[in-house]
């Protein structure tokens, strides 16, 4: 996100957003290890990054929930839009 909160692809911040669009963190790329970790399960190769200060409670949704839900390019998108207030078309 740049300053005004608009997606930018190339510079600007990450913005974490909670279910109801109120912004928890908003931080520099470098800064990702400071916020989120990566929880390894032994069913699977892949990786359920959750945010270090709420911490892993599983697989919850809701306002409890630590996991960041971005497992492929199409959810990487959502996530961009759904941290975006000035969009112009919902997703």
């Amino acid at each position: 996100m740049d300053q005004n909160n608009k997606v930018n692809f190339y510079d600007g911040k990450v913005r974490v957003v909670d279910t109801g669009g109120k912004e928890l963190y908003k931080y520099s790329p470098k800064d990702y290890l400071d916020y989120v970790e990566e929880r390894v399960e032994p069913w699977t190769y892949l990786k359920f990054p959750y945010l270090k200060k709420i911490g892993w409670k599983g697989f919850v949704d809701g306002q409890d929930s630590g996991v960041l839900p971005c497992h492929s390019s199409f959810q990487a998108e959502c996530s961009r839009w759904n941290g975006n207030p000035g969009r112009t078309a919902g997703i």
